[in-house]
């Protein structure tokens, strides 16, 4: 095999990818502390190594905050992942 999965995104293609998305959680302090991040980590890296497309939600405890990801094969798309807030947002009372 090539690096390729089955006409899948190259590996070359997947890890600058990862490693982009593992700098921007990085960047906002989503370290492997979370066990969150560490699952993360588990399934990118198997995205890696063996090209097959996930896509989830995984809680980040402690920081009201969920990790949504999509790990794509399609080379057009771009892999993802966002920080979702779980906690309740209190909207301001108007005043009449």
């Amino acid at each position: 095999m090539n690096g390729t999965a089955e006409k899948g995104k190259p590996i070359g293609d997947r890890i600058k990818e990862v490693r982009t998305l593992y700098e921007q959680l990085d960047s906002y302090g989503i370290t492997d502390r979370f066990e969150g991040v560490v699952e993360f980590k588990r399934i990118a890296n198997e995205f890696v190594k063996n090209g097959h497309g996930a896509s989830g939600k995984i809680p980040l405890e402690g920081i009201d905050r969920t990790l949504e990801y999509v790990l794509t094969t399609n080379a057009l798309g771009t892999c993802t992942a966002v920080l979702r807030y779980t906690g309740v947002v209190k909207m301001a009372r108007r005043r009449r």
